[in-house]
């Protein structure tokens, strides 16, 4: 049996379906990733790495946002949704939407240490 083809689209295509869409995905090099969720062990860590992060920022001009803000990392393309991120300075956004492109990724290590598109050793290639 012949494998199918991938469906690759652009990241305009990508946008414009994921702000319509019920749930998240990630994109990549022109592909599409669902994004499964989380565990209560992986919530809780994520909330409380956000909430020492404010704390520690709270006199500086920076912002803490939860994984809900899509973000764009400039130096690969990956569009993804970080668990925690910190924008500090005035945030810059691809466009009147939600996509930040400087930014401090944190994610906690998934238990099987993937390094999948919108794994911690993706994110963790920014500079």
């Amino acid at each position: 049996m012949p494998s199918q083809a991938k469906t690759r689209m652009t990241v305009e295509e990508y946008l414009a379906l994921e702000r319509q869409a019920s749930c998240k995905s990630e994109y990549f090099n022109g592909e599409v990733f669902a994004m499964s969720g989380a565990s209560r062990r992986h919530n809780l860590i994520s909330l409380n790495i956000g909430a020492e992060r404010r704390a520690h920022l709270q006199q500086r001009p920076c912002e803490v946002y939860t994984s809900d803000m899509r973000v764009k990392i400039s130096r690969t393309g990956l569009y993804t949704y970080p668990d925690v991120v910190v924008v500090c300075g005035d945030p810059t956004f691809e466009d009147a939407e939600v996509d930040t492109f400087e930014f401090i990724p944190i994610k906690p290590l998934a238990a099987t240490g993937s390094s999948a598109p919108g794994s911690y050793a993706g994110h963790s290639r920014v500079p």
